[in-house]
């Protein structure tokens, strides 16, 4: 899930992924489908664990529309597994409207590796 939203890094697209609860690096120069490392758990204010996360192996969960689950943008097709089909943009509202205000930040759990900046960086802004 998380290399296929990086795929097509360093062009602007829709299908970048949003995260909760993990950090991760990914290296602009490879070839995509082998972008992702360092793979860790988030604390809960945000900052990156050291505890490595084996996307193999440790279960997690998914939150994603039915445009993903369907296998739109190349994301695999998971609509069948769904365990629940709560409409996202209400419980956005829920969430927004019982903990305001909100104070969203960026807190650089994504993070972009160009391993030769010196060819110029090709790492999107605000990702490093």
């Amino acid at each position: 899930m998380i290399e296929n939203g990086i795929s097509r890094m360093s062009s602007a697209d829709g299908r970048f992924p949003q995260v909760s609860g993990l950090c991760f690096d990914f290296n602009i120069e490879v070839a995509a489908g082998s972008r992702v490392s360092n793979v860790r758990y988030a604390n809960p204010d945000g900052t990156c664990s050291a505890t490595p996360v084996d996307l193999g192996a440790d279960p997690y969960l998914i939150a994603e529309n039915d445009f993903m689950a369907s296998g739109s943008d190349g994301y695999p097709k998971f609509f069948s597994r769904a365990t629940t089909q709560d409409i996202m943009d209400q419980m956005l509202a829920d969430y927004v409207a019982g903990n305001s205000p909100i104070s969203p930040t960026i807190q650089g759990r994504i993070k972009c590796v160009d391993p030769n900046p010196s060819t110029g960086n090709n790492c999107p802004a605000g990702s490093l």
